[in-house]
């Protein structure tokens, strides 16, 4: 029974990070595409203690976010990912959270070996030779940005499963702060470089 129930569980987490990396490579996506974001005066706090979806998108719009009612969809989609898989694998629950962690990232890197996310870069140069490194490294910052926030998401979502959907969405935009920073300083250095 334990090999019939750890086979499941590996076979539902192993499908859990590949909709988890599909979904936040659409994030990352848009987010990518966002040009002034400002998580300043995000109300934190007020959405945990009370959450409500449509605070949550006002919120989220007072960011300068142009395209959040997709992404609040999108992480919307990401916890009912991570409910189902809690619902079908109570063993995961009782884990200890290092294990759990380490199982998340762990199914989460394989998934995004599969499924790379693919960064575009946002200006033109006729610096060829240069631009190339350049871009290179672009490519490399947002690769590492964009695995470091698809990993923290997973593990959010993981031990998600005690909050409603809006609580849980709320807790992943820290992640997503820390995402448009990231994409800001690997444009600007972008920019700095192919100048």
């Amino acid at each position: 029974s334990f090999n019939t129930d750890t086979n499941n569980l590996n076979e539902d987490l192993k499908k859990f990070a590949e909709v988890h990396v599909s979904i936040s490579n659409k994030i990352m996506t848009l987010i990518e595409n966002e040009k002034d974001l400002n998580f300043d005066n995000f109300p934190y706090s007020k959405l945990e203690a009370s959450p409500n979806e449509e605070d949550f998108k006002v919120a989220l719009a007072n960011t300068g976010m142009v395209n959040y009612k997709e992404i609040y969809d999108l992480l919307l989609l990401q916890n009912q990912n991570a409910a189902e898989f809690i619902a079908k694998n109570d063993e995961f629950k009782s884990m200890k959270e290092e294990e759990r962690n380490l199982m998340i990232t762990n199914a989460i890197k394989t998934a995004m070996i599969d499924n790379p996310i693919k960064f575009e870069p946002t200006l033109n140069t006729g610096n060829t030779t240069q631009a190339r490194s350049c871009y290179q490294q672009y490519l490399i910052d947002r690769q590492d940005c964009a695995d470091d926030a698809l990993l923290n998401m997973g593990i959010l979502a993981g031990g998600c499963w005690f909050g409603t959907p809006a609580a849980c969405a709320a807790s992943a935009k820290e992640i997503l702060e820390i995402a448009a920073v990231s994409s800001k300083r690997a444009k600007r250095e972008l920019a700095a470089c192919s100048n």
